[in-house]
């Protein structure tokens, strides 16, 4: 009896032992599995932490890059700025100094031939200064992304035949003639301002690369659902490789006209960007010695 009592008391011990292990193994495996997803969770967490610094300092970089060129450009368009005011704007205006003064000292020795050939010089040069100077402010602002299209219906023969009327009298002294050939009715929704410098770089570009007795003929039609108009002179032409360049976005490259006029090179860059701005298209056709076709297409 006493044996068995004994037997008993171990066996019960071996149970408790036993049930004692059983629950520390259950608590280390508990502890194991919290663990487990704590580590899987610091895991996630940096994971997340490094795809999110990954993905912010792309955005950075990104942002980087594009303000550096940004910048880039905006130098370039200063440094292209700062050419053309130190050569092409400087020279005309040297010019009509040099004339004024020689017409305000010498006044009473010129006859009435002379002073009128004078003010004609001194005009010339105005409009020219003057237009040079609104393509340097229209295409400054197309570089800084400020010039927003502001669309109206309008009417294409009327815009074009106030332009050649601005125009035919320098067109006349130099022997060339000016004809409007845009269509009654034929119409646009765009920006006025903008087609008008369009108009005006284009009639003055053709105008100073005509020779005398010459024409230059303006044109509209309609072609499906764009408006098509062009500008087409009878003077010296441009080569390919010409058109490229004064197309491109690269070094303004100036050429004297038929009279030694001067220019900036800037005009049917300027064109080029307006028209894209206006959701159009602008291209040349043209053969050296045999004159020039300047194309716009706007969306009717």
């Amino acid at each position: 009896m006493k044996d068995t009592s004994k037997n008993r008391t171990r066996d019960l011990a071996e149970v408790r032992e036993a049930n004692r292990n059983l629950a520390e193994k259950a608590l280390n495996m508990r502890c194991l599995a919290y663990l487990s997803q704590v580590k899987a969770s610091l895991l996630t967490a940096t994971i997340y932490d490094i795809n999110h610094s990954k993905k912010t300092l792309r955005i950075e970089l990104d942002a980087k890059v594009k303000l550096e060129a940004e910048l880039i450009e905006a130098n370039k368009t200063r440094e292209r700025l700062l050419q053309i005011m130190a050569h092409d704007l400087r020279a005309p205006f040297a010019n009509l100094v040099g004339l004024s003064q020689g017409l305000a000292e010498s006044y009473d020795k010129f006859d009435e031939t002379q002073r009128k050939d004078f003010i004609n010089m001194l005009h010339h040069l105005s409009v020219g200064t003057m237009e040079l100077i609104d393509n340097l402010l229209e295409w400054t602002r197309t570089q800084n992304k400020k010039l927003k299209p502001q669309p109206n219906r309008l009417k294409l023969n009327t815009i074009f035949k106030e332009q050649v009327y601005l125009y035919d009298e320098l067109a006349r002294k130099k022997g060339v003639e000016l004809v409007n050939l845009v269509p009654q009715g034929l119409e646009v929704t765009t920006d006025l301002n903008m087609l008008q410098t369009i108009i005006r770089n284009l009639i003055s570009n053709a105008i100073k690369f005509s020779p005398p007795a010459s024409r230059i003929t303006v044109d509209g039609e309609l072609v499906e659902a764009w408006v098509r108009l062009s500008v087409t002179d009878q003077g010296v032409g441009m080569s390919e490789p010409r058109i490229a360049e004064l197309l491109s976005n690269g070094p303004f490259l100036s050429q004297p006209g038929t009279q030694a006029e001067k220019g900036c090179g800037l005009g049917l860059l300027l064109t080029q960007e307006l028209c894209q701005l206006m959701g159009g298209k602008f291209r040349v056709t043209s053969t050296e010695g045999q004159g020039s076709c300047f194309i716009i297409e706007l969306p009717q």
